[in-house]
């Protein structure tokens, strides 16, 4: 878990793409150290001032986003309408997303290619686990 000062713009490239972008000592590409986050990896980054979070896959900095320093983040403006923050200000938390977290953030998410793709999955996947048991159960 991190604490975040400071809310730069993500550019155009990556707007888009639901990720964070942070400064590259706040990334371990190996998965060794457990207080640094994993490439790709989903966190939740929580608005401290009103309590509204986003989930997103964080990434490094490629030299692409000036003003990224250690205690920054760069989103875009999605996640920044959703935090109900302004750039440039707030504090944050970021920390590793679970499993929850992520399936209640697509159930509600804005977009709605991944809200129904998320819904229609989670709704095939229970119906399908209904009709394996019913087809057990007339079996016996």
């Amino acid at each position: 878990m991190m604490e975040m000062t400071n809310l730069i713009r993500l550019p155009d490239h990556d707007a888009g793409a639901m990720i964070v972008r942070v400064e590259n000592s706040n990334i371990d590409s190996q998965r060794k150290d457990e207080t640094k986050f994993f490439r790709r990896e989903p966190v939740v980054i929580e608005n401290l001032e009103n309590g509204r979070w986003v989930v997103r896959y964080v990434m490094g900095n490629p030299g692409t986003v000036k003003g990224l320093q250690r205690h920054t983040l760069a989103l875009d403006y999605d996640a920044i309408d959703g935090l109900f923050a302004k750039y440039g200000e707030g504090r944050f938390v970021v920390r590793r997303a679970n499993m929850v977290e992520i399936g209640r953030w697509l159930w509600f998410e804005s977009e709605l290619n991944n809200k129904l793709a998320f819904r229609l999955a989670t709704i095939g996947g229970v119906l399908g686990v209904i009709g394996f048991i019913i087809s057990i159960v007339t079996l016996f």
